[in-house]
C-alpha cells in the first residue's frame, strides 16, 4: 500500500486506486488527542490539524511525535517550528528504511 497526493503520477499506472478522503475536523482533533493526551487545548489542536490538511497520515506521525515526548515535552508550537524538520527527515528515513527491509508489509 502506497498513500500519496499524486495519484495521477505515471508511476502508478498499474496500481489498484482507492481514493482516499481526508477526516473532518472534529475526528482529526480526536486523532491527536489519541495519539498526545497531554495535548488537549482544543483550539490549538484545531489549528495543527487544519495545517496539516486533515489528512489522516500527516495527524499519526504529528500525534505521534507529541505524544512520545518522554524527557523534554513538545509543544504544538514547537512541532510546528523549524527544529522539528531534522526529526521529520529522520520519520521519513527510518520508514523508507523498514518499506526497504520488509518490516512493513
Amino acid at each position: 500500500m502506497i498513500t500519496t497526493r499524486h495519484g495521477q503520477a505515471h508511476q502508478w499506472h498499474d496500481a489498484t486506486r482507492h481514493r482516499l478522503d481526508t477526516l473532518d475536523i472534529a475526528d482529526a482533533v480526536d486523532v491527536l488527542r489519541d495519539l498526545a493526551p497531554d495535548h488537549q487545548d482544543r483550539a490549538v489542536l484545531e489549528e495543527l490539524a487544519r495545517r496539516l490538511g486533515c489528512h489522516p497520515l500527516a495527524l499519526v506521525l504529528a500525534g505521534s511525535y507529541l505524544g512520545h515526548q518522554l524527557l523534554e515535552p513538545v509543544t504544538v508550537d514547537d512541532y510546528r517550528g523549524p527544529n522539528v524538520i531534522i526529526f521529520r527527515a529522520h520519520a521519513w528515513e527510518s520508514l523508507i528504511a523498514a518499506i526497504q527491509e520488509g518490516a512493513l508489509t
